[in-house]
C-alpha cells in the first residue's frame, strides 16, 4: 500500500532516443516530496502515546535533510503560488470508516532516493512499538 516498488510494467526506450533527446526529471520539489504513512492502533487508549512517539521518530528521521527539503519545496510553492501549511513532520489521528479503527497518520518530507529506507524505518519503529505494548499487556 505505501511501498514505493516497481509496478511490474516495463517501458523500453531505444538508446538512440535517450541520446538524441533531452530528459526531464519530473520532480517538482527537486529530490524531495511530502509522504504520508498510516499506522493502525489497536487500543484507542494508546493512540495519543503512539502519535507522540511517531512524531518524535519522524522528526529524528527527517532532521538531516529537513532544512534543505523546506528550501526546495518552498521554492516551488512560491513560484507556483501554492501554500502548504507546514513542511516539517506532523501527525493526526484518524477514525476508520467503521468508527472502530484508530489510525495515526504521519506526514513528513522525504528524499526521493531514500523513500524505501524511510518506509522500512517507520515500519520497524511501529513493529517495535507494537511488540513493546503487547509485552507490557502480558506482564500486567
Amino acid at each position: 500500500m505505501n511501498s514505493q516498488q516497481t509496478t511490474g510494467n516495463i517501458v523500453t526506450l531505444p538508446n538512440s532516443l535517450m541520446l538524441s533527446h533531452s530528459i526531464k526529471k519530473e520532480s517538482y520539489f527537486r529530490g524531495y516530496f511530502i509522504k504520508n504513512f498510516t499506522f493502525k492502533v489497536f487500543d484507542p487508549t494508546l493512540a495519543k502515546d503512539f502519535e507522540e512517539k511517531l512524531l518524535n521518530k519522524a522528526i529524528e528521521i527527517s532532521a538531516p535533510y529537513l532544512e534543505e527539503a523546506k528550501k526546495e519545496i518552498s521554492k516551488f510553492c512560491d513560484k507556483e503560488g501554492i501554500v502548504i501549511p507546514g513542511i516539517g513532520p506532523r501527525t493526526k489521528i484518524l477514525v476508520g470508516e467503521d468508527n472502530y479503527d484508530i489510525l495515526v497518520l504521519v506526514k513528513l518530507p522525504a528524499q526521493n532516493l531514500h523513500i524505501a529506507d524511510l518506509e522500512q524505518d517507520l515500519n520497524r519503529f511501529y513493529l517495535d512499538w507494537r511488540v513493546e505494548e503487547l509485552t507490557r499487556k502480558k506482564s500486567d
